[in-house]
């Protein structure tokens, strides 16, 4: 059978619910690392590309720091895992209900390929999911790891699953600048939640037939 369709997941606040577990950590790693504080959601998100690594290179440019990029990124990082850790220490991770229930139905059907496109990094995503008990460790993932760009996350994630252009796009995110990604892409969007106003929108994958009918819409 031929694959039809390519779907893309996010993670963070599409497949488990850490989207504010996510910002926590990343502002006591920014907070102890560069002495900023991370309050201000609409500052940082004035940042030109909302992934770890582009929101660090944000305020590494901004306290004109830009010299000592590498090292600050790599310990800004560092903090930011061991805050996961901890976290994870005394806090189980909740998946998006039906999430692992569909990727399993997606991996059953020959005619839809899977990938995994995250703006985090790869590090802390499989210690999330792996406490939500979702295991996509067989799927092909790209993350703020591989580039700062999100754009670029999600074209990396497309080649590394070897998705061809006769394939049908879907990607299932949860904000804004997922939106604005799949616009640019010019791939089919489905969003996770109502922090952003889309026609195609689910509040879990429950319903299979419904998430279906957008990915085949």
């Amino acid at each position: 059978m031929a694959i039809e369709h390519h779907v893309m997941f996010d993670i963070d606040g599409t497949l488990i619910y850490t989207y504010q577990t996510d910002l926590t950590c990343f502002a006591a790693a920014l907070e102890t690392v560069l002495g900023i504080n991370l309050i201000d959601i609409e500052h940082w998100q004035q940042a030109p590309h909302i992934t770890g690594s582009g929101i660090i290179d944000f305020y590494i440019e901004q306290l004109g720091l830009t010299a000592q990029r590498k090292h600050l990124q790599l310990q800004i990082k560092r903090q930011f895992i061991c805050h996961v850790k901890y976290h994870l220490q005394h806090n189980a991770v909740q998946a998006v209900p039906g999430g692992l229930g569909f990727i399993n139905y997606l991996r059953q059907r020959g005619d839809i390929s899977i990938s995994i496109a995250t703006g985090g990094w790869l590090e802390t995503a499989y210690l999330k999911l792996a406490s939500a008990g979702i295991d996509v460790t067989d799927l092909p993932i790209a993350s703020a790891n591989d580039h700062y760009a999100r754009i670029e996350i999600m074209k990396l994630a497309l080649t590394k699953a070897q998705v061809t252009q006769q394939q049908k796009l879907t990607y299932v995110g949860d904000a804004i600048w997922d939106k604005q990604a799949c616009e640019r892409l010019g791939c089919n969007f489905i969003v996770r939640g109502d922090r952003v106003a889309h026609s195609q929108q689910i509040n879990d994958f429950c319903d299979y037939s419904k998430v279906m009918a957008f990915i085949e819409s």
